[in-house]
This record gives structure tokens, sequence and C-alpha cells, in this order.
């Protein structure tokens, strides 16, 4: 929409219903054609307001299918992290079975020893 349709001035409903009566018919039968008109704008208008909502339900479904994609990403790194900590443990884990078994052996050496009674 270019910058002298978005500020040119807009008519009133009954100066459209005016101008279009007049259009279809001139002055003769001026009430019917009235009705006609109005009916038309109505319809001009019904088809605009289903075009926004068109509009409006595509750039919801758009913003729902990037809150969407942002969820999945923040879910995945969560899991790696999640991922992360457990090798961690994991390997702590491991060192300190190692350790235990090390304590143990030696635990054992020294009372077969007779060192420890």
């Amino acid at each position: 929409m270019s910058q002298n349709e978005q500020n040119k001035p807009v008519r009133s409903r009954d100066a459209q219903e005016d101008s279009l009566a007049y259009h279809l018919g001139g002055l003769q039968a001026a009430d019917n054609f009235r009705l006609l008109a109005r009916a038309m704008i109505a319809e001009a208008e019904d088809r605009g307001a289903a075009e926004q909502r068109r509009k409006d339900a595509d750039k919801w479904a758009a913003t729902q299918l990037l809150s969407a994609s942002k969820i999945i990403e923040d879910k995945n790194a969560n899991v790696a992290v999640l991922e992360a900590r457990i090798a961690e443990l994991e390997a702590e884990r491991d060192s300190l079975r190692g350790a235990l078994i090390e304590c143990g052996l030696n635990a054992s050496a020294l009372l077969g020893s007779g060192l420890i009674l």
C-alpha cells in the first residue's frame, strides 16, 4: 500500500452507500439501490474481515511454530547438559570404585600380614 493510499480519507458508510446507489441507478428507485449498495458494502466488509482473520491465523500459526521450535531447542540443550553431567558422575563413580577396591586390597594385605589385628 502506497503512502498516498494510506493517507487517503475514508468516506463514511452513508457516503459510500449514497455514491454506490447513485452509480447503480441514478435517482430512480433510490431506496432499492440503497439497499443493494448496503448489501454490496457489507459483503465487501465481510471479505475484508475474513481476509484479516486468515492473516491473523497465519501469523499466530507461525508464532506457535517458532515457539515450539524454541522449546525443542531448549530441551535438546538441557538433555545435552544432563548427558554431560551423567558422564562426569559415572567417571567419578568409576574412580571411587577403583579407590575402594584398592583400599580393600590394602586392608586384606595388612590383615594377612598380621600387622593389623
